[in-house]
């Protein structure tokens, strides 16, 4: 999950079955930081109507927008992009959209991506990593080592890819020296940190 605008965010998850869950759930932070009570609520579908939600996604905020990257479905990994803008005042999630970017490998062929790291920075997101996954399996039968930079245009919304203008791109980033996946993420004083991972 995020915070985002005073608004803690949980965003879908996995069962035993794969069968993730496809629900968002907010909750408002009051003035001590604490979401005043236990039980967040359902506001929205990551993927619509679909039973089957999302796992295995990196997620990242940005100017108040929460957006989630890849991931799997239950069915297949993914290499779609969603954003969703939670309401100031009520904590609502807001839809989800889908974006017209989509994630992409070392060549900057669009490609799935599981288990990945992101963060959002200076108008542009950065994943990390990842797991290619083999349908109808969510596990790594490859780890990624590219680097990613995804725009956000003036809108916060990815674009389509077009090179290195628009959408993401893995061109003239720096990338991992080895494939990593499953790791935690931070950003500090102009630093970005990789932590643990497979």
């Amino acid at each position: 999950g995020v915070v985002s605008n005073g608004v803690a965010s949980c965003n879908g998850g996995g069962a035993a079955t794969w069968c993730t869950d496809n629900t968002t759930y907010t909750n408002a932070l009051n003035k001590e930081g604490d979401t005043g009570n236990s039980n967040c609520t359902s506001t929205t579908f990551i993927q619509g109507t679909d039973r089957c939600g999302l796992a295995a996604f990196s997620v990242a905020t940005y100017n108040g927008s929460i957006y989630v990257m890849g991931g799997f479905d239950g069915n297949s990994p993914k290499s779609s992009i969603w954003k969703a803008t939670p309401s100031a005042s009520t904590g609502a999630a807001g839809a989800w959209t889908i974006q017209a970017g989509a994630l992409v490998d070392g060549s900057n062929a669009v490609a799935t991506n599981t288990f990945s790291g992101a963060i959002a920075q200076g108008g542009y997101i950065y994943v990390f990593g990842g797991c290619v996954a083999a349908s109808p399996n969510i596990g790594c039968s490859t780890y990624r080592s590219a680097v990613q930079r995804c725009v956000i245009d003036s809108s916060g919304n990815i674009v389509a890819n077009l090179g290195t203008t628009a959408g993401c791109s893995s061109t003239n980033q720096l990338q991992l020296n080895n494939g990593q996946a499953l790791f935690g993420i931070a950003y500090y004083s102009g630093f970005i940190y990789l932590i643990g991972g497979a």
